[in-house]
């Protein structure tokens, strides 16, 4: 079993692929139980093997300011319905665990987006927001280890 962090986006969509640069700040700092990874939410199912926590790193919009970082243990209202990525994550954790038949334990942290037009750069918000989400993942990942008996 492992702590399983996943970014989201995509880097042609401005603010979108912040969840991307976010994983790329994770080289060093990480509990030894602990994989970081970017996918698709429609690929989870592909990479949560032996996985008994799950970080998820996104873009949000209407949370709070651009450039905040929010952490919640739930997937909330506006990243369930709506998504750039094709399936929602709430739709795809649901497959994951319906699937491997473990319940997960799961944390979300969400940056606030401002800017998701094709062909945009990342907002300067956003960009100066990445060292900080990526330090309260690492964190998460170190509690999340613990309390799931991974660490």
């Amino acid at each position: 079993m492992r702590v399983t962090v996943i970014g989201f986006g995509s880097r042609d969509r401005g603010d979108d692929g912040v969840g991307i640069e976010v994983i790329e700040r994770l080289s060093e700092g990480l509990p030894e139980c602990a994989k970081a990874l970017t996918c698709d939410p429609a690929r989870l199912i592909d990479n949560l093997p032996n996985c008994g926590a799950v970080i998820l790193v996104d873009a949000c919009l209407g949370l709070g300011e651009p450039g905040s970082v929010h952490v919640v243990n739930h997937v909330p209202e506006q990243q369930r319905s709506t998504t750039t990525h094709g399936v929602s994550i709430s739709e795809a954790l649901g497959l994951v665990e319906a699937l491997g038949g473990v319940r997960l334990f799961v944390c979300v942290v969400l940056i606030e987006g401002a800017i998701f037009d094709l062909g945009q750069p990342m907002s300067l918000e956003v960009s100066r927001s990445i060292p900080h989400a990526a330090d309260i993942v690492r964190e998460q990942a170190r509690r999340m280890a613990v309390v799931s008996g991974l660490g």
